[in-house]
């Protein structure tokens, strides 16, 4: 370790001559990179987020190290077995012996950066998209970590207009985001930040196994922006596992957003992960020991439409639909529009 500090430390100091030392350099030079890439390119053993690692400053046989997020959603590095806690420049400084003028020269010139100072522009500003936009429209295979925060006005503003509290989010596992850390399937790091105009939400999955998987839903962006997955698959059900046990009437519908809209007006309600999927031939058997009906209610598009009169054709559930000439295309639309009373009409009218 001692040889490798010094190999890295001779291998600076070579680089720094008169063009590449910037006295007094100002830090926010390097603002706009993360936490989360601080670690992971200075820190060799660091894969993920909470995951436990052997220490590279200290003879370490069993993985005692770790990432996480702190409160304050800043990264940290924890070693359980030293008791060593440090930020992502402590570390670096720590690592290879730095002062701290040393440690900001050492991140200017490995990430090759402008000596102007610009304003920062992170990935989640971009909203992938373009900078990203590769990763991001195809199906990912990768992993999320968030950082939750309290609720806010911003949060009742959205989710207010369809009626939805903050306890029946919680009840259906929606969580507010501060960051969102997400690994693509080329091992690119992005972070998103919670801005008020523009929140986000992780919809949790808890596997039989415990694993655990995440959705994101960013509600004012783009339709083809307003998602992030990790590791889920079509087979998570939203709504499941709020189910009783037994009932009389189950509603299928399209979206967990509906989902607790039935569950504001009296009803149970369960989405897939898209009106396209299938719906598991094993999930409807189970689902018919528990429930005497159950009821298709997707959007009135042409998507909404096909997808409902498959499930008819092989289920022989019954289909309902918003009215068109309501201009709204589903049950989260019509409350949002018309309010509680009149989509309660619209429902006993329907069922």
């Amino acid at each position: 370790m001692k040889y490798r500090q010094a190999y890295y430390i001779i291998n600076q100091l070579v680089m720094f001559n008169a063009d590449n030392i910037i006295p007094n350099i100002d830090k926010r030079l390097i603002d706009n990179i993360s936490d989360l890439e601080l670690f992971k390119y200075y820190c060799s053993n660091f894969e993920e987020i909470n995951k436990k690692f052997c220490s590279e400053l200290r003879t370490d046989r069993n993985p005692s190290c770790y990432i996480y997020i702190k409160p304050n959603n800043k990264l940290a590095y924890k070693d359980f077995g030293s008791g060593e806690h440090y930020s992502p420049i402590e570390y670096i400084m720590k690592k290879y012996g730095l002062l701290y003028s040393e440690c900001l020269n050492v991140i200017f010139n490995d990430f090759k950066l402008s000596n102007k100072i610009i304003p920062i522009c992170k990935p989640e500003n971009l909203i992938g998209y373009e900078s990203v936009s590769d990763e991001l429209k195809t199906p990912l295979k990768a992993k999320i970590y968030i950082s939750s925060r309290n609720w806010r006005l911003c949060d009742n503003k959205y989710w207010g207009q369809y009626y939805i509290t903050f306890d029946l989010l919680e009840k259906y596992n929606v969580i507010p985001c501060q960051k969102v850390f997400l690994y693509t399937k080329s091992d690119k790091m992005i972070e998103f930040s919670h801005r008020d105009n523009n929140p986000m939400y992780a919809y949790k999955f808890i596997k039989p196994g415990g694993e655990i998987s995440y959705k994101i839903y960013f509600p004012y962006e783009e339709k083809h922006k307003k998602w992030l997955f990790s590791g889920g698959s079509s087979e998570d059900i939203e709504g499941y596992d709020e189910l009783p046990w037994i009932g009389d009437l189950l509603i299928l519908t399209k979206s967990l957003k509906d989902c607790m809209v039935y569950n504001i007006l009296g009803y149970n309600a369960i989405s897939l992960q898209g009106e396209a999927n299938k719906v598991p031939k094993e999930l409807i058997d189970k689902l018919l020991k528990r429930f005497n009906r159950i009821i298709v209610n997707y959007d009135n598009d042409e998507q909404g439409i096909k997808s409902s009169r498959k499930i008819n054709i092989n289920y022989g559930f019954k289909e309902i639909f918003i009215p068109i000439e309501s201009k709204c295309k589903d049950l989260s639309d019509y409350i949002k529009m018309y309010g509680i009373e009149k989509t309660k009409i619209l429902l006993n009218e329907c069922i």
